[in-house]
């Protein structure tokens, strides 16, 4: 292939798919599974009422939507650490991984590794920063016992 069209490609084609169509798509799939579901739940109300079975569809709403989800609502201290220190880790290892990557496979070019490594950094500091919280969390937040 020409050398052009390679460098348009990373220029110009590679960071409007990863800012604009890879969001839009990621954003689109969300909501197609929400409305699938909700068609699904309304779904069941609808069969429950044409059978003839007296129930309020509103109570029915609420006990299909609570189903196999966690309870919202205050957060105890350890799930909101926890909630942090697992982030934290994930953030940390994605960041250092794409690091690692980057310096073992040298695959991408020479120009473009410097935004991996800027990413990948960013990442694994704001990791740090979530492991940081949840150590200096527990010692400053109220315990369970105290709610």
């Amino acid at each position: 292939m020409d050398g052009n069209v390679l460098t348009f490609m990373e220029d110009v084609v590679l960071p409007i798919f990863i800012v604009v169509v890879l969001p839009v798509m990621i954003v689109l799939i969300v909501q197609i599974f929400k409305n699938r579901n909700l068609s699904h739940k309304t779904e069941i109300i609808r069969l429950a009422i044409e059978k003839g079975a007296d129930i309020d569809a509103d109570r029915m709403m609420e006990a299909l939507e609570s189903s196999g989800k966690r309870k919202k609502g205050p957060l105890t201290k350890s799930q909101y650490l926890l909630e942090r220190l697992t982030a934290g880790i994930v953030l940390f290892l994605s960041g250092l991984a794409v690091i690692v990557v980057t310096a073992v496979t040298g695959s991408f070019a020479d120009g473009g590794k410097w935004f991996f490594y800027l990413s990948a950094t960013v990442i694994s500091v704001i990791g740090i920063g979530l492991i940081i919280m949840f150590f200096a969390g527990r010692k400053m937040l109220p315990d369970d016992k105290a709610e």
